[in-house]
């Protein structure tokens, strides 16, 4: 370390010029207009200043306070307040709410975000087994969506986890068989009658079926649109937040203007006036099945799965069916398809007859040349 002092070019002032060589090979130097009048208070400044100069290159490096994340508990509010910023359903965010509130707080409630590792996961998926796979799977989604948010406002650096999904079930989707469908309808009462219908063969969900209104139906046109949905009292969008439009023929256009009334512009009504909640819905039904002696459920979404079961038996494509369930993938769609009369043979069936019509072509062209 070196210190000089000398004047400051042709002035009677005087200037300092510090130089520092570091332990690590680095060189520290300042040089500047001393602001004292003499040579020997410049030098003793210098020389003060030179130790701080020093001390200064070779502190450590201050060590980063990390962010203690904040806990499940306290970022749930935060997360369903920002679902509902972003303007999802109000069924959508109740349904978040839920699935946290009855699975992940009060396993994970106590801990920050960045604590929920693979570990602490592997033991909620194990007590979601006595779950079916999708509503496991939900609860699944809601953990590692709040997760991906927490990102996103600077909770948490990165994903703690790896949260992977349920594998579905193999299981089949319920659906009447078209003898079962037909008893059915014959023991069903009016309104249950309409409920049937438009569930199976207009592929209606229970919260479709109950705010559908008549302005809804173009009897002349022979189309029904699908563009609301009631969920616990509340009117939207269809799920999707896609409005649909159906065609309809037969007995269900026949059906509804057989039915229609005046006490207001909802299709059904309950008996006291209100409109049909999904309970009612589910009474309904089961009322049906047994007055028809068919198993009891009162699973209003089989008669969707009706619908589309029906249409893949009776050779539909997946795309027709896709559509008018409102699907929005495929995926859900093709689960129906192996309901699909001969699908696969009449494929190679297909490829078979084009296969002859090239090679006649072929031999007609040979034989003419």
């Amino acid at each position: 370390m070196t210190v000089v002092v000398r004047q400051y070019k042709d002035t009677k002032a005087w200037e300092y010029d510090i130089r520092i060589d570091l332990p690590d090979g680095r060189e520290v130097r300042e040089r500047r207009k001393s602001s004292l009048s003499s040579k020997s208070g410049t030098q003793r400044w210098a020389e003060a200043r030179e130790r701080q100069l020093y001390e200064q290159a070779t502190a450590p490096e201050p060590v980063a306070e990390q962010k203690k994340a904040i806990t499940v508990t306290k970022f749930i509010p935060t997360y369903l307040a920002h679902s509902t910023a972003l303007r999802q359903k109000s069924s959508t965010i109740s349904n978040k709410g839920y699935f946290l509130g009855k699975w992940i707080e009060p396993r994970f409630g106590s801990l920050p975000l960045d604590k929920i590792n693979n570990a602490r996961v592997a033991e909620l998926k194990a007590a979601l087994s006595v779950v079916g796979w999708s509503a496991g799977n939900n609860v699944l989604r809601a953990l590692t969506n709040m997760l991906r948010v927490a990102i996103e406002l600077g909770e948490i650096e990165a994903m703690p986890c790896t949260v992977k999904t349920f594998r579905r079930d193999s299981k089949e989707r319920s659906y009447y068989g078209f003898a079962e469908y037909e008893a059915l309808l014959a023991t069903a009462n009016a309104e249950q009658r309409i409920m049937i219908l438009l569930g199976a063969e207009a592929g209606l969900r229970a919260g479709e079926i109950s705010a559908l209104e008549w302005s809804d139906i173009d009897f002349d046109r022979g189309v029904l649109t699908v563009n609301r949905a009631i969920w616990k009292g509340e009117i939207g969008l269809p799920k999707g937040n896609k409005i649909r439009r159906i065609p309809i023929h037969g007995r269900l256009p026949a059906a509804l203007k057989a039915y229609r009334h005046l006490r207001g512009q909802r299709v059904l009504y309950r008996a006291n006036g209100l409109t049909p909640r999904r309970d009612d819905l589910a009474d309904w039904l089961r009322a049906a099945e047994q007055a028809a002696g068919l198993p009891v459920t009162g699973h209003v979404h089989s008669l969707r799965h009706t619908f589309c079961s029906h249409l893949a038996l009776a050779g539909a494509d997946v795309r027709t069916i896709m559509a008018l369930a409102g699907h929005a993938s495929i995926v859900t769609t093709q689960r129906y398809m192996h309901l699909a009369p001969d699908s696969t043979e009449n494929a190679v069936k297909m490829l078979d007859r084009k296969r002859g019509e090239i090679l006649a072509t072929g031999l007609a062209t040979s034989a003419t040349a």
